[in-house]
C-alpha cells in the first residue's frame, strides 16, 4: 500500500501575459509561491511525511515541490521529475512509476485536470469537474496489484481549507 499525496500547483504567470513564456516555462507568481509555502505547513500539520517528491517537469510544478520539499525538510535530490505528471499523460503511467519507486509515502505535484483523473480512476469513479483547485491537495491509500489500482480517499482539501491547517 501507498500513501499518495496529491497537489497541484500554486498560481503561475498568466497565459495572457504578454511577457508570459511558454507553458512549460511558466513560474509561480509571488503571490503563487507564498500560497504554496503556507499549503506545504499545512501539509506537515496534517502529518504529510513523504518518501519522494514527484513532480510535472513544468517550472511551476518544480517550483511548487521545492518549496514543499523545503517545508517538510526534505533533501532536495527527494525530488523527481516525472513526465507520468504532464498534462494529459494518463494515469497509468503514475502507477507504473509508483510500482518502480517501491516507497511507502510519495507526494505527486502535478497539473488539472491530469491529477483529477488521477483521482477518478485510482477512486474508480467518473472523472467529473475540476476536484483540486490551484494548490489544494488530496491524499489517498493506494494499493497497486498487478494492474490493479485501488485507492481510498482519506482526504481533500480546497486551497483556502488546507491553508488554514498551516501552523
Amino acid at each position: 500500500m501507498t500513501e499518495l499525496v496529491l497537489m497541484r500547483h500554486g498560481s503561475a504567470v498568466d497565459r495572457g501575459d504578454p511577457l508570459c513564456p511558454s507553458d512549460p516555462e511558466r513560474p509561480l507568481t509571488v503571490r503563487g509561491a507564498s500560497r504554496a509555502k503556507v499549503s506545504a505547513r499545512a501539509l506537515r500539520a496534517l502529518g504529510a511525511a513523504p518518501q519522494l517528491i514527484l513532480t510535472s517537469p513544468y517550472l511551476r510544478a518544480v517550483q511548487t515541490a521545492k518549496i514543499v520539499a523545503g517545508e517538510l525538510s526534505l533533501a532536495k535530490k527527494r525530488i523527481k521529475e516525472s513526465a507520468a505528471l504532464l498534462p494529459g499523460a494518463p494515469p497509468e503511467a503514475l502507477w507504473e512509476e509508483l510500482r518502480h519507486a517501491r516507497r511507502d509515502v510519495v507526494l505527486c505535484v502535478g497539473h488539472g485536470p491530469g491529477l483529477d483523473a488521477l483521482l477518478a480512476a485510482a477512486l474508480g469513479t467518473p472523472l467529473r469537474a475540476m476536484w483540486l483547485k490551484k494548490g489544494g491537495a488530496a491524499a489517498l491509500e493506494l494499493t497497486l496489484e498487478g494492474e490493479e489500482v485501488r485507492g481510498q480517499l482519506q482526504w481533500l482539501l480546497p486551497p483556502r481549507l488546507l491553508r488554514s491547517f498551516a501552523s
